[in-house]
């Protein structure tokens, strides 16, 4: 094949910055056996710095070494010309474009909104119409600092946003649009953590004592994540058929799951007389037991931020019933899951068990959450005689 084509060299061999930066190699014909000879730019001369100008450079020439191993004809010249007339943001909503069938439906719409977010700042800042290799990291910049002065971005909503926009630049590396990605190497901001409340045991009843009386369908989906710390988008893909009471064991399907893996929960003694007014053995194996208007039926409910405004509206009637003690704004859905992990760990003092049932990937994280809930106080440290 390397018949065909000349290695691709960069050019001016002196390389002189003052001078006009290109890629240039012979090709020929296959059919016609005529010999070509082609400069290909792309953006090296916008790059100022000569050490950073010669590394763009041999990696371009790289590429196109590959490409023309690869059987590429660079007589599609109309085609390149028409790619290069598309402004960043085309190329963008392109990548964007692929990712529906990749992505979980939330994580999509994260990738959308980050996505019009840049598209609006760009456009405020006349950069609208500009070409991928003209977007700069001094802009990248600019935009993360936006962000922060104008949005008051956390540096959690900040770190999300950088973890998108550098997925989206580098498929336009992958794609051969630029050769570098502006945003790597931009370091990522401090995030707070510990934001984890579990309800107090009064609270605890005080909820238990409404629910199962008002809404006990509800209530039992408050159980599945106080026993099985299952999160809300796993809890509305649960179908009749993934509880499973011979094994005592739920079914997590990969559409709801973080990790997007198949796997499954202990389902401990305490939860199994929930189970029981459930009725599940009543319904058909494919009905969704929490499903519409949270009753089993075969209609899936459409979001899970369902499960947390309902929930709110069970603490505002709570705390109209209750005038000596309200529960906190703070204390979401999730409280139920932070406090079924606090007794889990206080009955068995075993990390590895809430690992297993929190499926987490690694003990470290669990350590970490343990901790953000005030649980790994040391005995032997509370136990010691000294004193000040």
């Amino acid at each position: 094949m390397k018949a065909f084509f000349t290695d691709p060299v960069v050019c001016p061999k002196d390389r002189d910055i003052e001078k006009e930066w290109f890629i240039y190699f012979r090709w020929t014909d296959h059919l016609s056996g005529k010999r070509f000879s082609f400069k290909k730019r792309a953006d090296l001369n916008s790059i100022k710095s000569p050490k950073d100008r010669l590394k763009a450079a041999n990696k371009l020439a790289e590429i196109y070494r590959k490409r023309l191993e690869d059987g590429w004809n660079p007589l599609t010249e109309n085609t390149e010309k028409e790619q290069e007339r598309k402004t960043l943001i085309e190329f963008l909503n392109e990548v964007l474009s692929t990712k529906v069938t990749v992505l979980k439906k939330k994580s999509y719409h994260k990738y959308d909104k980050v996505l019009s977010l840049l598209t609006e700042w760009m456009g405020k800042n006349n950069y609208k119409h500009l070409y991928p290799q003209n977007f700069t990291k001094a802009m990248a910049l600019g935009y993360l600092d936006f962000l922060l002065s104008n949005r008051k971005y956390s540096g959690k909503s900040h770190n999300t946003q950088l973890g998108i926009i550098k997925s989206l630049f580098n498929a336009l590396v992958t794609r051969e649009i630029i050769l570098k990605n502006p945003f790597i190497g931009i370091s990522e901001l401090p995030e707070d953590h510990g934001k984890n409340f579990p309800f107090t045991d009064q609270e605890k009843e005080m909820l238990k004592s409404y629910m199962q009386v008002k809404c006990p369908h509800f209530f039992a989906a408050c159980c599945f994540t106080y026993f099985c710390f299952i999160r809300r988008s796993e809890l509305i893909e649960i179908k009749v058929q993934d509880i499973d009471l011979v094994n005592m064991t739920i079914r997590i399907h990969s559409e709801g799951a973080k990790n997007r893996n198949q796997q499954s929960v202990t389902i401990p003694k305490a939860m199994e007389q929930v189970l029981k007014t459930m009725n599940l053995d009543k319904y058909p194996s494919h009905y969704y037991v929490f499903g519409r208007n949270f009753k089993i039926n075969e209609h899936k409910t459409k979001k899970p931020d369902y499960l947390s405004c309902k929930f709110r509206r069970v603490v505002e009637e709570v705390n109209k019933l209750n005038d000596k003690m309200k529960i906190e704004d703070s204390k979401g859905f999730y409280a139920w899951k932070h406090t079924g992990v606090c007794a889990l760990y206080n009955a068995t003092k075993d990390p590895y068990l809430v690992m297993q049932q929190c499926r987490h990937s690694d003990v470290k994280i669990t350590m970490i959450y343990l901790r953000s809930l005030g649980l790994t106080v040391n005995e032997r440290i509370r136990e010691a005689s000294y004193e000040f």
